[in-house]
């Protein structure tokens, strides 16, 4: 990936933004891993150089937003409800040899055809098969959320991305500008925002590291006057938040065949390993929903 980038973008833009972005953005992994969703980055000479000098207009693959009316959980709940949902029961165990799914509360189930919407690397564990292979990376993020007077320099973006960070964090989005919604009726002088940053997969931060954490980005968004005083904060960790390749890594392809196999079908972004978006994410269910029918 970082030889990508000198190739794509060239030496000035690689080392200004693209080499520090992504050494924060993976965690360091940048210069280990393949490429990923080069089709995101089309190169248009012609719209570069006028670039340079005027307003060219929004470009990229999500240029277009459009949040749901009240939001993405009254869209889940409504396609739950055609569903049949065991909650607190998390899968401890697949037995493939005759198709039992344990749980953590003690209780089995035999399945015909399996789903799995879980991460692969999960699944592979959850089946207790080896490949004889190093398994592809991913990477966690743990996630500030943070409620405060808006600042003077707050941006009006959704979100943006972040290089240089003295709390080491890559991006900084912004929900109230989203969506209204997300601020208390009458608080219109506030903002609501999160702030990430990634750690390797399978490291996970001890509550002072977190801490510290908490303390330096606070002080660094409030010295960017992006915030002012603070309201709330608060943490939440996603384990699987991006996955990536090895260089050369055909381990996706065989960790999927081997599942397949044994009539364990991957289905979604992180089951299938792939860089996608919520909507296609939920095109997966619904496609896989439709063949077991």
């Amino acid at each position: 990936m970082k030889d990508w980038f000198f190739v794509k973008f060239g030496q000035t833009l690689s080392n200004l933004f693209f080499i520090p972005f992504h050494e924060a953005y993976t965690a360091g992994l940048y210069n280990q891993i393949s490429v990923q969703d080069e089709q995101k980055t089309p190169l248009d000479r012609k719209r570069m150089f006028l670039g340079a000098f005027q307003d060219t207009g929004a470009a990229g693959y999500n240029v277009k937003f459009r949040y749901p009316i009240d939001g993405l959980d009254r869209l889940i709940r409504g396609l739950s409800r055609k569903c049949r949902i065991h909650y607190n029961a998390r899968v401890v165990k697949i037995e493939l040899s005759d198709k039992r799914i344990f749980f953590d509360n003690g209780t089995t189930v035999r399945y015909d055809v399996l789903i799995s919407t879980l991460p692969l690397r999960r699944t592979v564990e959850l089946c207790d098969v080896r490949l004889n292979m190093q398994s592809d990376p991913y990477t966690s993020v743990l996630v500030l959320n943070i409620a405060a007077k808006r600042g003077v320099s707050c941006p009006d973006v959704h979100w943006m991305y972040v290089v240089g960070s003295k709390a080491r964090f890559h991006r900084v989005g912004f929900y109230s500008n989203v969506d209204k919604s997300f601020l208390p009726i009458g608080c219109s002088d506030q903002v609501t925002l999160y702030v990430e940053k990634a750690y390797v997969g399978g490291y996970l931060p001890g509550q002072g590291e977190i801490e510290e954490f908490i303390k330096m980005a606070t002080r660094e968004l409030q010295s960017w006057a992006f915030i002012e005083e603070i309201d709330v904060v608060d943490v939440s960790w996603i384990d699987y938040a991006y996955t990536w390749a090895w260089l050369n890594s055909d381990w996706k392809q065989r960790a999927i065949k081997m599942l397949e196999s044994h009539e364990i079908f991957p289905a979604g972004r992180y089951a299938r390993w792939v860089f996608q978006g919520i909507a296609d994410s939920i095109r997966d269910g619904l496609i896989a929903g439709a063949s077991l029918r």
